[in-house]
Formats: C-alpha cells, sequence, structure tokens
C-alpha cells in the first residue's frame, strides 16, 4: 500500500532536480542533477556534443520547466553547462 503523503512529498523533493536539457532551445533530453552544479544524462542526449558537432554555448538545462493542468507552461530556471565531465556509450 503508497501512502499519497509521503509518496507526494517526496516527489516534491526531487521533482526540483530534474531538468530539461536544450540544445539552441529546442528540446533534447533530460538531465538530473546529483551534485550542486553536476548534472547526469544519458549519452545520446549530449552526443552531438561529445562529437563536437554542437559547442558548450548551445546547450542549457532547464529546471522546473511544467507543462500545467491548463495547457499553460512555466518556462523555469535556465542553467548554461561549462563543460562535459565523463561519457560512455
Amino acid at each position: 500500500m503508497v501512502d499519497l503523503g509521503i509518496w507526494g512529498e517526496k516527489l516534491a523533493k526531487v521533482e526540483g532536480q530534474v531538468c530539461r536539457i536544450d540544445f539552441d532551445g529546442n528540446p533534447s533530453g533530460s538531465g538530473f542533477l546529483v551534485g550542486p552544479d553536476l548534472v547526469l544524462t544519458n549519452y545520446h542526449v549530449l552526443e552531438n556534443l561529445i562529437l563536437g558537432k554542437l559547442d558548450t554555448a548551445s546547450v542549457t538545462c532547464r529546471f522546473d520547466y511544467k507543462v500545467l493542468a491548463d495547457g499553460s507552461r512555466k518556462e523555469g530556471e535556465v542553467a548554461k553547462i561549462q563543460h562535459v565531465l565523463d561519457f560512455s556509450r
């Protein structure tokens, strides 16, 4: 049995750690904040950056982005990335 109150509290805690990763303002994938300035994502999300087809200036992480029940959007806060630390396929 799931206690919805506890589940909702835990969801609210981690919700702010999820980001949408954009290239030149276009959604590419998602990431998760795992440290104060460290985002974890999948290789395929940053593949064009890793392969040198894009530069870091074109990539942003958008935190607290939401599509609301009425169809409106909350654009959230944008953070630029500095560099890619590590990757594997």
